[in-house]
């Protein structure tokens, strides 16, 4: 109840609050954080994996409820991303952090600015044809291409 009502729950009364204001002022772009679990599920996180899926379905709704008032509502799909806390436990397990990242076809963990880059995008004007996507900043992990088969294909 605790992962839902943070993730899911809080995005669905935020989402709703920025409506109200958005809907009267006829315009405006909501940005939600989901994750690539929520299309690529990961096994032993079934409450996590089941909140980001209802972002994503959340953010295609409110995109198809709010476009007729000029409003836009977009999605960002994370893999992992060494922030403050996720850099702490990468680093409290060795091996870790180079095992996810293994995974991305990229070879790496994001960073933060990354995402935020994704968002910054998504509320611009470079972005006013964009409506009800989400959008993976995943490094690769999406694509299911490790590192050593994009190199093969060069």
């Amino acid at each position: 109840h605790r992962v839902l009502d943070a993730t899911l729950t809080g995005a669905f009364y935020c989402c709703r609050a920025a409506a109200g204001i958005m809907e009267r002022q006829e315009s405006g772009a909501i940005v939600n954080i989901s994750s690539i679990n929520g299309q690529n599920p990961a096994a032993l996180v079934a409450a996590y994996n089941v909140a980001k899926a209802g972002i994503i379905s959340l953010t295609h709704t409110v995109a198809a409820e709010l476009a007729s008032y000029g409003v836009r509502c977009n999605a960002i799909a994370p893999f992992l991303i060494r922030t403050e806390l996720v850099g702490a436990a990468l680093d409290s397990h060795p091996g870790m952090e180079e095992e996810a990242s293994a995974k991305a076809a990229l070879g790496r963990t994001g960073r933060p600015d990354e995402i935020a880059a994704a968002a910054l995008f998504l509320v611009s004007d470079a972005s006013l044809m964009v409506t009800g996507t989400n959008i993976a900043v995943d490094g690769g992990k999406s694509i299911g291409v490790p590192p050593s088969a994009s190199a093969a294909m060069a």
